[in-house]
């Protein structure tokens, strides 16, 4: 939140947490976490690890997110997720849900035809909302 709102519109506190909470949803994922491997396949050699697509971390706040909870596990090394799996489209349709979008309703133009966000999948995910 910009200094300026926070001082000219919502000085108070309470009030901030009520305007972030119903009205802003602030979502975080980095890029591919690094993984247990590294570069060349073998652990201590090499400049580094390399990344990993199958376990990441992301947060979200605000826009009618559940604070406070934790939502998945990866494996003991850290390198597939192996509890509360969730695939790009569901991510997204929980998104657009929380903004207060129907991810089937919405539609975009991509190269003169209408395309849909999910591509007619992806299903909300009940545990962040």
């Amino acid at each position: 939140m910009d200094t300026a709102v926070a001082q000219n519109e919502l000085a108070d506190a309470s009030v901030i947490a009520t305007k972030i909470h119903r009205v802003w949803l602030v979502a975080r994922a980095g890029q591919c976490m690094a993984g247990p491997r590294s570069p060349h396949g073998v652990q201590d050699q090499g400049d580094g690890r390399d990344h990993n697509p199958y376990g990441f971390t992301m947060w979200m706040a605000g826009g009618g997110v559940q604070g406070g909870q934790t939502i998945g596990a990866t494996d003991e090394v850290g390198l597939h997720a192996v509890q509360d799996r969730l695939h790009i489209h569901d991510l997204h349709a929980s998104i657009l849900h929380l903004m207060g979008i129907d991810n089937m309703q919405l539609t975009y133009l991509h190269q003169g035809s209408p395309e849909r966000p999910t591509q007619n999948e992806g299903a909300i995910f009940e545990k962040l909302v």
